[in-house]
């Protein structure tokens, strides 16, 4: 490893070093080579100050690794905090290590709330070791009652307990449903039910909706609004990636949001996210 090198954050006039770093590293993930893509997260985010939350290994003729951050607001303690989520961190195979380690501090002393996830085995431990909270295990007990044989015919059943009582509910004309290309227009009204009843998480309020799904130029989303009493009682958040080959389509649901508590809405929400996919032919 070189003895020459240097912790900063990363300046606008960086840009080309850092993506001819990631060419370098990750030269089959598009993705992490997508300029626009990158643009949306760093640039075009409403919770993004000034400076860049990007911070690289400096050598001098290039960059040696890089560790970014997508700061969102959350709710917390009655009030509203900007936290980090930590993404995008790698760094060449010489400068693995303690330079690798006081990349992750740097980043670590610019924000005290920091979120990690999709990490591998080896990040975990060291996330770990320096005193992250691991809060996967508690997914890990609720999968494991799910073995790998049976999750087909089990989410069938669940499905199918779902549009049966999603049908009972559309009987009685409790609820009505819309697919748009954009946010509601009185979304903001049901964010702010939402956010009283659930004090804690992240601030989806209108702004930082239309960042994420509406301007994100790797995801082609649509919005489902589910209305009563022309009351907007809860949105979900869709997209349907192509099939390959002889597979049908594949329905994602990106988010949903209901008031807590409304159990009927969001059974509702959910029916109508899966007769959605449906409609599109997903598997």
């Amino acid at each position: 490893m070189s003895a020459e090198f240097s912790i900063a954050r990363m300046e606008e006039s960086d840009i080309d070093l850092l993506f001819d770093f990631r060419k370098r590293v990750m030269p089959e993930n598009a993705k992490q080579c997508d300029r626009q893509r990158w643009h949306w997260l760093y640039r075009q985010n409403p919770a993004v100050g000034p400076e860049l939350p990007v911070w690289v290994i400096r050598t001098p003729d290039r960059i040696a690794g890089a560790i970014s951050a997508v700061p969102v607001p959350m709710r917390l303690g009655g009030g509203t905090v900007t936290a980090f989520f930590g993404t995008d961190y790698f760094v060449e195979e010489a400068f693995q290590g303690l330079p690798a380690l006081r990349l992750l501090k740097t980043l670590q002393a610019n924000n005290p709330i920091h979120i990690g996830a999709n990490l591998s085995k080896s990040a975990v431990r060291l996330f770990t070791k320096i005193g992250y909270v691991d809060l996967g295990e508690c997914l890990y007990v609720a999968s494991a009652y799910i073995s790998q044989g049976e999750i087909k015919s089990t989410l069938s059943h669940i499905k199918h307990l779902i549009r049966s009582s999603v049908r009972s509910v559309a009987q009685l004309g409790w609820y009505g449903q819309e697919v748009l290309d954009t946010l509601p227009e009185d979304y903001e009204t049901l964010w702010h039910r939402i956010r009283l009843k659930d004090p804690t998480g992240i601030e989806k309020d209108a702004t930082y909706m239309r960042w994420k799904y509406q301007e994100c130029p790797s995801i082609d989303c649509q919005f489902i609004a589910l209305s009563r009493h022309s009351c907007l009682r809860g949105i979900a958040v869709v997209t349907v990636r192509p099939g390959i080959k002889d597979r049908g389509h594949t329905g994602v649901l990106l988010d949903l949001l209901v008031e807590p508590g409304d159990d009927l809405g969001l059974m509702a929400l959910v029916g109508s996210c899966l007769d959605f996919f449906s409609s599109m032919n997903c598997d």
